[in-house]
């Protein structure tokens, strides 16, 4: 177990900026965290129909954007806005939480003109990030420090289903344009969807690996100090998409996280990262790595995980760090995504579970649902009712 090491600062004036829209749960969770201890924080939503307008958080709502470009003057208008309504200055400093891909790819390239605003960035050095982040390259760094990896397949080796498509990078190589998603080819149909990748310099293929799926949910404190819990997942949507059921787990007392923190030491890492990885018989797999907000981020404020309260303390939004009783097999449940599958005409994923288990255990799943609360009813039923 790595405990992280508390010291006692002042508080500098801060309040968080929220950019929501995307990674909707892992945004609602953190809301609710700065609620809880009293952190001011302002949310600017991605477009009118945002979820997050129908939560009771829309009163933390300064701005509704016209369109999703991220620019550097709608970045000083947020700025001053959050700086004035929250800490009645144009001169606070603004943490800007780093709750998606695109966002913080954004602000790591701007981290100079962004600080200079009045901002700060609480995100490790741009390098480092997509070392982490992209998933060639730490599957490299894993494999060339000892950490099982999923067995690289190449495309002129006719690779037989089930395997993995993934982008080596976020972006890609030609073009400046987000990658693919993985791509999980399970058969033969599945193959023919993907083969106009396979030829692609921005993919690389790995094999599927079986066996219970598990996130190392990590804090590494700017000093090193480092604190690690786990959640094991029983349901996800299709084809590796988004968790929907979970569990706290206490797989991070395993030997397998060891060299992981070792790995983002010797990175000089720092921030919030999870990693997921599969267990069976012959031992851990590393999957991929997300310095970033996860979407079964409630589950840190349910179960009691420190890790949100560590980064508000290294960020200075808190001024005293207290030690939460963790609890170990605490609920996470979306009903949304299971609903939003079944329209689409997709099969849920179960990892060491089935149906029949699910159904008899509904009841305990549906009061760990991230959005059946006071605060966010009305997320609720607009997913369930459509």
């Amino acid at each position: 177990m790595y405990d992280y090491c508390v010291s006692q600062k002042a508080m500098s004036k801060r309040a968080v900026l929220i950019f929501s829209g995307y990674n909707e749960r892992g945004v609602i969770a953190f809301c609710r965290f700065c609620q809880a201890k009293n952190i001011p924080f302002a949310i600017v939503a991605a477009h009118p129909k945002d979820k997050v307008l129908l939560s009771n958080y829309r009163q933390n709502v300064i701005h509704i954007r016209s369109d999703q470009k991220l620019v550097l003057r709608g970045m000083e208008k947020y700025r001053t806005l959050t700086s004035c309504r929250l800490l009645g200055t144009n001169c606070g400093e603004i943490v800007i939480l780093p709750s998606t891909e695109f966002l913080n790819r954004f602000i790591l390239s701007k981290r100079k003109t962004l600080e200079a605003m009045g901002y700060v960035v609480p995100l490790c050095s741009e390098d480092v990030y997509q070392k982490i982040s992209d998933k060639y390259s730490f599957f490299h760094l894993c494999k060339n420090h000892g950490i099982s990896v999923p067995q690289e397949l190449y495309p002129d080796e006719k690779p037989r289903p089930p395997f993995v498509v993934k982008p080596k990078t976020y972006f890609t190589q030609e073009k400046r344009k987000v990658n693919i998603k993985p791509l999980l080819v399970q058969d033969e149909k599945d193959f023919r969807e993907v083969q106009r990748y396979l030829s692609s310099k921005d993919i690389f293929i790995q094999e599927f690996v079986r066996g219970r799926s598990v996130y190392f949910l990590f804090y590494i404190g700017k000093d090193g100090c480092t604190k690690v819990y786990s959640q094991e997942n029983f349901i996800q949507q299709s084809n590796g998409r988004s968790i929907i059921a979970a569990r706290s787990a206490n797989l991070h007392e395993l030997p397998y996280v060891k060299p992981f923190v070792q790995l983002f030491h010797s990175l000089a890492f720092w921030g919030l990262v999870m990693v997921e990885v599969r267990l069976n018989e012959h031992g851990c797999y590393m999957i991929e790595a997300n310095p970033r907000l996860w979407g079964p981020s409630q589950l840190i404020n349910d179960s009691g995980m420190d890790l949100f309260s560590l980064w508000a303390k290294d960020l200075e939004l808190v001024q005293e760090f207290s030690q939460s009783a963790y609890k170990i097999g605490v609920p996470y449940f979306w009903s949304g995504g299971i609903v939003e599958d079944r329209r689409a005409g997709k099969s849920l994923a179960f990892h060491n579970y089935n149906k029949e288990q699910f159904l008899d255990e509904y009841d305990q799943w549906l009061q760990g649902d991230v959005y059946l609360r006071d605060d966010t009813i009305g997320i609720f039923l607009q997913e369930v009712r459509g």
